[in-house]
Order: C-alpha cells, then structure tokens, then sequence
C-alpha cells in the first residue's frame, strides 16, 4: 500500500507540472505566504479531528450493525455470497482495529504535509531558488483528502443500495461533507494551484486508493481479531 501510494503521489507530481498547453511544464509558482501557509496548516491539522469524528460513528454503531446488518444484506441481496456478507459485518474489535490501520495513514499524511509546509516557511525565508518548484503543495495530503471526501460517496451508495443505515453514514453530512469542502475551498484559496486535470488526477487518486485502503484494513482486522 505504501508503494501505491507513493506511485499515485508520484504520478500527481508529473499530472501537476504539466499545463493544459500542449503538456509542457508550468512555470514554478510562486511560494506561498505565512497567511497562505496558516490557512494550509488548519486544513492539516483539522483532518485527523474530522476523521476521528467520523470513524468514531462507525466503531460505536458496529456491535449493533453486527447483530442486524447480516439480516438485512440478505433480504436486500439474496444472492449475494455469504462469505461477502460476512466481510460487510464487522465486528466491534474488528472495526476498532481497522479504524485504528487507517488511523495511522491519516496521521502520516498530516505529518507529511506539516513538514512540507515547514519547507515551505523555510523556504520563503531563504527566498528560495530560481525555478524552484515551491514547497506547501501537500501531494500527499491532497492525496489523502481527495481519498477521505470518496469515502463518504461510498458510504451514501452503500446506504442506498441497501435502502438502509450503515455505520458511518451519519457523519457523511455531519462531517465528511462539510469538511471536505471548506478544506478544499480552504487550499484553493490559499493559493494552491490545482488546473482541472490536475484535481481530476488527485479525486481519481484518492478514489482508487479509499477502496482498497478500507477494504485492506478490515481484513487485516479480520485477521487480528481472530488471533485473539
């Protein structure tokens, strides 16, 4: 997971230094300054806060979805396999510790983005060199928000498809949404340069990194928990 990450960070790079121009690089930007890096730095250190309030839905509702969500993936999917059933109907330790997995990534994008943004105070203060790409551009935060506001469509399909609750689909308004919005509203208007393909290959990005992810993560607590 941490070479796919690091592939799709990678390939965001290459998508963002490339104009809409015939694919030839952007001119560098200029580095942000402190008020741009303050209004960054709030996003970043806001996002675990907006997970935790999300995830925390999910770990407090999973022993009652455990007792009924089984129930009612059969009566809406008769014909689903039973071992997939299972998967969808975690219990709470096993939540507990998948939440706790993708915990960890969310805190390793928020330290990436911290200390890029301290390149990039760094950086402004050194006056930075000519033609250099400017630090604070948190690829791999955007990465991880982009993969976050996904998780929230995913659990509004869920609960659509099922024409049920879900855990975690109460937060997506309460949360996921509004938080996702203001941050990325947040980022663009402190100047982070986003051009249509470029936030078309960070949503892409974040979509094909929120599924696995999550899914990876029950798993793994899957396994765990039966190791105990």
């Amino acid at each position: 997971m941490r070479y796919a990450i690091d592939v799709l960070d990678r390939t965001l790079f290459v998508t963002g230094s490339m104009s809409d121009d015939g694919g030839m690089p952007k001119q560098p930007g200029i580095p942000p300054n402190p008020k741009m890096l303050r209004a960054r730095l709030l996003v970043a250190v806001t996002f675990p806060l907006a997970f935790l309030a999300h995830d925390l839905e999910e770990v407090l509702t999973a022993g009652h979805w455990q007792r009924t969500g089984g129930a009612a993936l059969r009566r809406r999917f008769p014909r689903a396999p039973e071992r997939l059933i299972d998967l969808a109907v975690p219990s709470p330790r096993q939540m507990t510790i998948a939440v706790g997995i993708v915990g960890l990534g969310v805190l390793s994008a928020t330290g990436t983005a911290l200390i890029d943004l301290a390149s990039a105070r760094e950086q402004a203060a050194a006056g930075g060199p000519a033609g250099a790409r400017p630090a604070g551009e948190m690829r791999l935060f955007r990465l991880a928000l982009a993969a976050f506001t996904a998780h929230g469509v995913t659990h509004l399909a869920s609960s659509a498809g099922l024409r049920s609750y879900t855990p975690g689909v109460v937060t997506v308004p309460l949360v996921i949404a509004p938080y996702s919005l203001w941050a990325w509203r947040t980022l663009l208007a402190s100047g982070l340069r986003l051009d249509p393909r470029e936030l078309a290959g960070t949503v892409a990005g974040g979509a094909a990194v929120a599924f696995p992810l999550v899914v990876g993560a029950q798993l793994l607590g899957r396994a765990l928990s039966r190791g105990r």
